[in-house]
């Protein structure tokens, strides 16, 4: 099978595409990179000999322009995998073009459920007592400062379109329950698929403490939508009662190479605050042995078919997620069998061939 992955998340098509040529078949990836993340890719439609402006321009708003440039590279593929409904930009026409040119020049397409969208800003928006909601409110929150009309709430036009894609495409594939319940009805809307980690690039190793005996905890600092003000609260509160004894770490913006050789140190892993199910990152983590704080609602484990789970689940809550540090630096000498059931989890229910292969039977039918 000749298979376009098009379009990049944390890593998410890296791994599949590492499963789908496993199992035999020929698979092209283009993408931007994922921003600073700077995933590779077959085409990498923000990497050009234009000065540095450029690039940024290309990247940031008119990566398809470099696409269609080279539309012949994405012609004549069985299957066409796009990251999200929208993979470059946020303003109208350009996304639905690119999708019906997609549809027209190969066989079938399909559209990951693997980001927030505009349907789904808007559903989860309205669902004031749900976990996400506060996910979503803070997300809005920060686009405010970049637009006068939000567009993930108040561009209806917008929607309708992301809605017409979803119409024309062959299918829509959610990797985790976040990206299940506003379509649930729809036509399109297939079997949720749990995200393909690829288990060879991650060294599982014991979760010890260092020579120094010191416990690791460490949270990635991203957008905050995902609760990192709360999660550093319980840092800042915690930072002197265990100095000398217990690493409180915090950083942001890393390479993915550096951000996996920092978990190498690391023995707890601090991620979502305001997700139901477990992220790229806490997979990663996971696959290493660390022992994930994050998403880890039993509706969500369910919808992946998990029969155990052994993430800590996290709120938004400062006094609660302090409560559960303190809880496993007492519990330190559970660590390694902790840390054995992590990476358990990720070789069950996330190995990245057997998920290619679910991805494969999928498309087929």
């Amino acid at each position: 099978m000749r298979i376009l992955l098009f379009g990049e998340y944390s890593g998410l098509f890296n791994c599949l595409a590492d499963g789908l040529r496993e199992l035999g078949h020929e698979v092209f990836l283009a993408s931007g990179g994922d921003d600073y993340k700077d995933y590779p890719s077959d085409f990498r439609w923000d990497k050009t000999n234009h000065p540095w402006f450029w690039r940024w321009y290309l990247n940031r708003y008119m990566g398809v322009c470099h696409v269609l440039k080279h539309k012949k590279l994405f012609e004549g593929y069985d299957v066409v995998h796009v990251i999200s409904c929208r993979p470059f930009s946020y303003y109208r026409f350009i996304n639905l073009d690119i999708f019906k040119r997609l549809k027209q020049h190969n066989g079938k397409v399909f559209i990951s459920g693997s980001g927030l969208d505009y349907v789904g800003a808007k559903y989860w928006y309205e669902q004031t007592d749900s976990k996400y909601y506060n996910y979503v409110r803070l997300f809005v929150e920060e686009s405010r400062k970049k637009w006068k009309v939000n567009p993930f709430i108040e561009r209806e036009d917008l929607r309708k379109e992301e809605l017409e894609i979803m119409s024309l495409v062959d299918g829509y594939i959610p990797i985790m329950y976040e990206y299940v319940p506003y379509y649930e009805g729809h036509k399109n809307l297939r079997p949720t698929i749990p995200i393909p980690i690829n288990l060879s690039k991650f060294e599982y190793a014991p979760n010890v403490t260092g020579s120094d005996g010191k416990v690791v905890f460490f949270h990635g600092l991203t957008r905050p939508s995902k609760g990192g003000k709360y999660i550093l609260e319980a840092f800042d509160r915690l930072r002197d009662k265990y100095a000398g004894t217990v690493d409180f770490v915090s950083k942001g913006g890393l390479p993915f190479k550096e951000y996996t050789e920092l978990l190498k140190r690391t023995n707890v892993v601090l991620d979502d605050a305001n997700a139901y199910s477990l992220g790229m990152n806490s997979l990663f983590s996971m696959a290493q042995g660390r022992i994930v704080m994050g998403g880890s609602e039993p509706i969500a484990n369910k919808e992946l078919g998990y029969q155990f789970a052994p993430a800590i689940n996290l709120r938004l809550d400062t006094d609660y997620i302090a409560m559960q540090i303190e809880k496993l630096i007492d519990e330190r000498n559970s660590f390694e069998e902790r840390g054995l059931l992590s990476r358990k989890l990720v070789e069950e229910y996330h190995d990245y061939i057997k998920v290619a292969q679910r991805y494969v039977d999928e498309w087929s039918k």
